[in-house]
């Protein structure tokens, strides 16, 4: 059968969100303290739900509810890739599409901002603890780190890698450096490209 189903440890059904609450078939999901937020597939698009944690009841008949879903109606361009929530626990809800668009959503579904890039994103987002920016790249080999409002936090000289896909995990590194002027606060930007190179984007800002 299709839908969302909650399992305990030892692989017993606890609760379950019918197919029949959603639209398409669920295709990646995630995790948080505020829910369990899901992507699916319906025909040529996508829909994101959020969902209730599980309220598990006897013989596997507990239930997740359906908070809500976006778009309101209809579906999204393109296949969801990722979804990602800011691991402070505050908005946004973060979504990258196989259409080069990276979204946020607030946790109550609503449509922050909308960021266009020119391949399918297929890497999955890692937002920075403690500024907030967002991190992806798309598989033309581009990286973008991005502020909590959508505008790219600096400019990126993409001077290799490109035309090779970013499908890696990324990574951020918090260093500090050594100067004249005394200890500087250092952002290191990591990720992988499928031609096998693995590339650092530094930045004190």
């Amino acid at each position: 059968s299709e839908g969302l189903f909650g399992y305990d440890t030892m692989g017993s059904l606890l609760c379950r969100l019918n197919s029949e609450d959603m639209v398409g078939t669920p295709t990646t999901f995630t995790v948080s303290g505020t829910g369990v937020y899901v992507g699916t597939t319906a025909g040529t698009g996508s829909v994101i739900y959020a969902v209730s944690h599980c309220m598990p009841a006897a013989d596997g008949a507990g239930q997740m509810l359906l908070a809500w879903r976006s778009p309101r109606a209809g579906t999204m361009p393109g296949t969801v890739t990722a979804l990602v929530v800011d691991p402070r626990e505050v908005d946004p809800v973060y979504v990258a599409t196989s259409d080069g668009i990276l979204q946020a959503l607030s946790l109550d579904g609503a449509l922050q901002w909308t960021f266009e890039t020119e391949a399918p994103v297929r890497s999955t987002p890692v937002p920075d603890r403690r500024t907030g920016r967002i991190f992806f790249g798309n598989d033309a080999g581009m990286p973008y780190v991005l502020t909590m409002d959508g505008q790219e936090a600096f400019e990126i000289e993409q001077q290799h890698g490109a035309g090779s896909s970013i499908a890696s995990t990324l990574v951020i590194v918090e260093t500090r450096q050594r100067t004249d002027f005394g200890t500087q606060l250092v952002r290191n930007y990591y990720y992988g490209t499928e031609s096998g190179a693995i590339y650092r984007i530094v930045t004190r800002q």
